[in-house]
């Protein structure tokens, strides 16, 4: 477990990056009406989207995560988040775990980097998209505790029926331990199915239903808030059905700005 001084720098300094990136935000009329993935994709916690960031766009994502493992262990983690619109349609992203504590497994305070990028493929009238999308996660972290290395490819698209948005994710992954030139590589495939809606302005609910052929079955619920500024606030619940995960709770703040 951390210092509790080192506990409060960590919140402290992801504070004041988001206060000093006040200054330079531009209008987001243009941005997905959506917060970032736990692995910084556009979309909700539990939920990527068929959305990708305007060029020059970016959205930085801070949270705390407080959840239980299977094994009894209490996490309590800070999510890192960030998500940039690079070229046109094309939005690169990643996200950085660090933990606060991890219930005694001494796996460190920094978690696996994810690295992932999306590409909108193809936009239809109504609404419906198709995004294209490569995620690889480094084993920065403890293999018993965050996986070790993985590769994923896959897809998302999304289509709007009345005053839900409606989104289907299915990808194909590689997992291996933290030397994945030595280790055993297996595959897997993952899906995700989810919907989201606006509730009132500015308020949106969104819920999904996470799995895979590795055995994890998780579901999902998240509040997003836009108070109309640059800065958005969300809560989310994840409730583990099958695997690794009991339960996960998340609060955090996102940012988003443009000219970058």
């Amino acid at each position: 477990m951390l210092p509790f001084r080192e506990k409060k720098g960590h919140a402290v300094a992801c504070s004041l990056l988001l206060v000093l990136l006040l200054p330079l935000q531009l209008s987001a009329e243009d941005a997905p009406a959506v917060l970032t993935d736990e692995f910084g994709f556009s979309g909700f916690p539990g939920l990527p989207s068929a959305d990708v960031m305007p060029v020059g766009g970016l959205r930085i994502t801070a949270a705390a995560d407080y959840g239980e493992m299977e094994g009894g262990n209490d996490l309590v983690r800070l999510p890192l988040r960030a998500c940039w619109g690079a070229l046109s349609d094309l939005e690169v992203c990643t996200a950085l775990p660090l933990y606060l504590d991890d219930g005694g497994m001494e796996g460190g305070a920094l978690g696996n980097i994810s690295l992932g990028a999306s590409y909108l493929y193809e936009r239809a009238r109504g609404g419906t998209n198709l995004v294209l999308r490569a995620r690889a996660s480094l084993p920065t972290g403890s293999e018993s505790r965050d996986g070790g290395s993985r590769l994923e490819l896959g897809a998302t698209t999304g289509t709007t029926f009345r005053l839900f948005r409606l989104s289907a994710t299915g990808l194909y992954g590689l997992a291996s331990g933290n030397d994945p030139f030595s280790d055993d590589i297996h595959d897997y495939a993952r899906f995700v199915f989810g919907t989201s809606s606006f509730v009132s302005p500015g308020l949106q609910l969104a819920g999904s239903l996470e799995g895979s052929t590795a055995g994890e079955l998780t579901a999902s619920a998240c509040c997003a808030y836009d108070p109309g500024g640059p800065v958005g606030l969300h809560g989310s619940v994840r409730a583990g059905l099958d695997g690794p995960w009991r339960y996960r709770l998340e609060a955090g703040a996102s940012w988003t700005g443009f000219g970058f």
